[in-house]
């Protein structure tokens, strides 16, 4: 005897013998509804590749964001004004200390830092914040005191970071 059931993943009406009929049986249902199911084992199997894969998988994510980029820039930047609207005192910290590490605008060039990371590293270094002050003077003593300091893009990802050598 059939009975009426609604598939739960498109909501379609269908009908069938089986009491145990989640699905329409379209083949995109079942296989929604099979991650559905084991949906912890698929993103344990995801994880793991990563980490067997560290190179494959950076390039997956950069091209997935440069495709999310591309597809949708309205979205994106609606997301970076939404961080931006969350974070305003650390966008205005970083905007402030670029400016007066390179001299652009009307800010005396300031830059007493020494372009190299903890590691050792001078390559694609970036400015790390351990404070974020907004004043022009809080910056330079901020530098002064070492809580802005260059980073390399390694060390300053936190997950590829390498081990640093101190001196």
């Amino acid at each position: 005897m059939e009975s009426k059931y609604n598939c739960v993943i498109c909501g379609k009406c269908f009908f069938s013998c089986r009491k145990k009929a989640f699905t329409c049986g379209d083949k995109k249902c079942g296989s929604k509804n099979n991650y559905l199911r084991h949906k912890e084992k698929y993103i344990e199997n995801a994880r793991r590749w990563d980490k067997l894969n560290p190179k494959k998988a950076k390039e997956k994510r950069k091209k997935s964001c440069d495709k999310f980029r591309k597809e949708k820039p309205e979205r994106f930047n609606e997301l970076m004004r939404n961080n931006y609207r969350r974070n305003k005192v650390k966008w205005n910290s970083r905007n402030m200390t670029n400016k007066i590490l390179n001299g652009s605008g009307t800010y005396k060039h300031y830059n007493p830092l020494k372009k190299q990371c903890h590691c050792g590293s001078t390559e694609n270094l970036e400015v790390h914040h351990e404070e974020y002050p907004i004043k022009a003077i809080e910056i330079r003593k901020a530098i002064d005191d070492g809580k802005i300091y260059y980073k390399c893009r390694n060390c300053h990802g936190r997950r590829n970071g390498h081990s640093v050598i101190t001196e």
